[in-house]
């Protein structure tokens, strides 16, 4: 399935299945660091939060 971004390219949905995944998981992973593991890797509660609720297409 073909899907056009903001920026009018074309993007092919479903050809990296493996990525998304891993996206998906790792957005979910970000909710379970405490405030120290966070800091540790530069992003706020705020942010992790709001990188987590993303959609696992949106980059």
């Amino acid at each position: 399935m073909r899907i056009a971004t903001h920026e009018g390219e074309v993007r092919y949905f479903g050809r990296d299945w493996p990525s998304f995944w891993r996206r998906l998981g790792t957005r979910r992973v970000l909710l379970k660091l405490n405030d120290q593991q966070l800091r540790d890797i530069g992003l706020s509660r705020a942010q992790a939060e709001r990188e987590a609720s993303l959609p696992f297409w949106k980059l």
